[in-house]
C-alpha cells in the first residue's frame, strides 16, 4: 500500500514537473519565496541594527532606486518573454542589447533631471547631493535594471532556474555584507544592496551567455518600431502597478516620517511577497500562452487553481501568524498588524484582476489591458494617498484594496455588459 502511495506520488510530481507551466511556476515561486525570505531577513537584521528613521530613509532610497527602473525599463521584460521565443538569432541579439541599452540611456537622464529637481521631488533624500552617494546611487539604478531585464529573457527561455540562482545569490549576498557597513549608518544598508546586484549580475551575465553564445552589443530602432504598441502597453501598465509600491514609502515619508515608513513597509513586504508569486504565475501564464494560444483555456485553470492556492495559504499565514511575524523586527512594528490583514484581505480580488489582465495580453487586447491597469493602480494611489492623514498608514491599506475592488467591478460589468 505504502510503495503504491509513494508511486502514485511520483508520478504526480513527474507529471506537474513535465508541465511547462507547471515546471516555470515552481521555478518562478521558489525563486520568489527565496526573495521574499531573503528580504524579510535583510529588513529584519536592519531594524535590528539600524534605528527606525535609517531604516525608513534607506526604504526611500531603494524606492527611489526601483522608481527610476520601472521609468527606463517598464514594458519590456514582457516583450522578451512575448517575442523571443519565435525570433531569429540576429533579432533575439538585437532585442536583448537593444533593450538592454534604451534603459541605460533612460536611467541616466531621469537620474540628472532628479537630482536637479531633488528639492521638488524628495527633499529628505538630501544624501544624493553627495557626489560620492550619487554616483553609487546612477551605478545602483543601472545594475538593477540589467538585473531585472534578466528575468524576462530567462523566462522567455523556459529557464525559471537560472532566475531561481540568480535571486538566490542576490539575496543571500547582501544579507552578508548588511552588518559590515552600519558605520555609515542610512547608507550601509543601501551600499550592501548594490553589492549584492553586482555579484548576482556578474552570474547572470554568465548564464545569460550559456544562452546566447553569440551575443554582442548593438543597437537597433527599428526591432523597437515592430513591438512598439506591446510595448507601450506594458510600460504604462507596469508603471502604474509598481506606482503604489514605490510611491508610498516616499509619500509617507513627507506626510508623517521616517518612522512611519518603517512601519509600513515591513507588512508591505511581507504582503509583496504573495504578490510577487501571483504576478509570476502569471508570467509563466503569458509564456505559456505565447507560444501556443491554442491551449490558453488549459492554462487558464491550471493558472486559477495556483494563484488561489497562493492567496488562501497567504490569507491564512497573515491572519494566524501576522503579529507574531511583525512583532520578530520588534514591538513597535506590531501596530502595523491591522494594516498586514487588510493587505492580505486584497489578495482575493488581485487574483481576480491579474489573471483577467493577463488573458488580454495574450489576446492582444491591449487597450482593455492598459486602461485597466491604470485604472486599478492609479486609484489604489490617489485614494491610498487622501486616506493617509485620516487614517495614517492603514490608509495606503485601504487604498489598495479599494483600487483592486474597482478592477473587480470593470471585470464584473464587462462580463454581463
Amino acid at each position: 500500500m505504502k510503495l503504491e502511495i509513494i508511486k502514485k506520488l511520483k508520478d504526480t510530481v513527474n507529471h506537474l514537473y513535465q508541465d511547462h507551466l507547471y515546471r516555470n511556476s515552481f521555478y518562478l515561486i521558489l525563486s520568489n519565496v527565496i526573495v521574499g525570505i531573503t528580504g524579510f531577513l535583510f529588513w529584519l537584521i536592519a531594524a535590528r541594527f539600524y534605528s527606525p528613521e535609517d531604516v525608513g530613509l534607506a526604504v526611500a532610497l531603494i524606492s527611489a532606486m526601483t522608481l527610476f527602473m520601472v521609468f527606463s525599463a517598464s514594458g519590456f521584460n514582457p516583450a522578451f518573454i512575448k517575442f523571443l521565443p519565435s525570433m531569429s538569432s540576429e533579432e533575439r541579439n538585437e532585442l536583448i542589447s537593444t533593450l538592454f541599452l534604451f534603459s541605460i540611456i533612460i536611467s541616466a537622464i531621469l537620474y540628472f533631471v532628479f537630482i536637479l529637481f531633488i528639492d521638488f521631488f524628495a527633499p529628505k533624500l538630501y544624501i544624493l547631493t553627495s557626489p560620492e552617494y550619487s554616483l553609487i546611487f546612477i551605478f545602483s539604478v543601472i545594475f538593477l535594471d540589467i538585473f531585472l531585464l534578466m528575468n524576462g529573457i530567462f523566462t522567455s527561455n523556459r529557464k525559471s532556474d537560472f532566475l531561481f540562482v540568480k535571486n538566490t545569490i542576490q539575496g543571500i549576498s547582501r544579507l552578508i555584507f548588511l552588518p559590515f557597513f552600519v558605520f555609515v549608518g542610512v547608507m550601509g544598508i543601501f551600499i550592501s544592496t548594490t553589492i549584492s546586484l553586482v555579484i548576482a549580475l556578474f552570474f547572470s551575465l554568465f548564464l545569460l551567455l550559456r544562452i546566447y553564445p553569440t551575443l554582442r552589443i548593438c543597437f537597433n530602432m527599428k526591432i523597437l518600431k515592430n513591438a512598439f504598441a506591446f510595448i507601450s502597453a506594458n510600460y504604462i501598465s507596469t508603471i502604474f502597478l509598481q506606482l503604489p509600491n514605490l510611491l508610498f514609502p516616499i509619500i509617507i515619508l513627507n506626510a508623517l516620517s521616517e518612522a512611519d515608513v518603517a512601519y509600513f513597509y515591513i507588512p508591505w513586504q511581507l504582503f509583496f511577497v504573495f504578490f510577487v508569486i501571483i504576478t509570476v504565475i502569471n508570467s509563466a501564464f503569458l509564456m505559456e500562452g505565447s507560444h501556443d494560444e491554442r491551449d490558453i483555456e488549459k492554462h487558464k485553470r491550471k493558472t486559477i487553481k495556483l494563484s488561489f492556492l497562493v492567496v488562501f495559504g497567504g490569507i491564512i499565514l497573515f491572519f494566524i501568524f501576522g503579529e507574531f511575524l511583525l512583532s520578530l523586527f520588534g514591538k513597535e512594528y506590531i501596530d502595523s498588524t491591522n494594516l498586514l490583514y487588510v493587505l492580505a484581505i486584497s489578495l482575493i480580488p488581485l487574483v481576480i484582476n491579474q489573471i483577467y489582465l493577463t488573458i488580454k495580453l495574450i489576446k492582444k487586447g491591449v487597450k482593455e489591458f492598459t486602461v485597466l491597469s491604470v485604472i486599478i493602480y492609479s486609484s489604489s494611489l490617489i485614494i491610498g494617498t487622501i486616506l493617509i492623514p485620516y487614517f495614517g498608514i492603514i490608509g495606503v491599506g485601504y487604498g489598495w484594496l479599494i483600487g483592486q475592488m474597482i478592477g473587480v467591478v470593470w471585470i464584473v460589468v464587462k462580463k454581463f455588459r
